[in-house]
């Protein structure tokens, strides 16, 4: 069990929202327009605050517990691409996409994530987890992303070498 300093950081006073979650939405969201400098100071900014915001709670818990509950975050979004019908879909959310693209999207946002996160170069411990964590959580969701993760990995060799050790068999 999370102490309660973790408990009040990840979902708040009213526990009704995940607020870990809520940041990897943002990061996620963000990498799919990442362009320039200033997107990298908002998106640098916005990590910053997190991790900030939730240092006191990363102290009382534990590198290790923290980083757990940023894990299951993630993998709590990852799985929500599978069941959420507005992101499996295109034009409008009139026309369903397939199981493959499905997985392409998925891989493509992951290692886009990835990439971002890399460019930043925050120099923080938990922040040069986040891509680790992210990749972690998502071969735990989806095993079988793999194949597409490698080769949307392949096009960003930054972010290959980052995570690349974690797609191995």
């Amino acid at each position: 069990m999370a102490p309660e300093e973790l408990e009040l950081a990840r979902y708040g006073r009213s526990g009704k929202a995940d607020h870990f979650l809520g940041f990897w939405l943002s990061l996620i969201v963000e990498a799919r327009g990442f362009v320039g400098a200033g997107d990298a100071r908002r998106v640098r900014k916005a990590i910053l605050r997190f991790l900030s915001d939730t240092a006191a709670a990363e102290q009382a818990a534990g590198a290790e517990v923290f980083q757990a509950e940023l894990r299951d975050a993630a993998r709590r979004y990852w799985g929500t691409t599978q069941t959420d019908p507005s992101y499996s879909s295109n034009l409008f959310g009139l026309m369903r996409i397939g199981p493959g693209e499905l997985r392409v999207r998925v891989a493509t946002e992951a290692a886009k994530t990835v990439q971002m996160l890399i460019e930043l170069k925050i120099d923080d411990n938990t922040a040069r987890q986040l891509p680790t964590l992210l990749i972690e959580a998502l071969i735990e969701t989806l095993p079988d992303i793999r194949p597409a993760l490698l080769a949307t990995l392949a096009k960003r060799p930054q972010a290959a070498a980052a995570v690349g050790h974690l797609l191995a068999d």
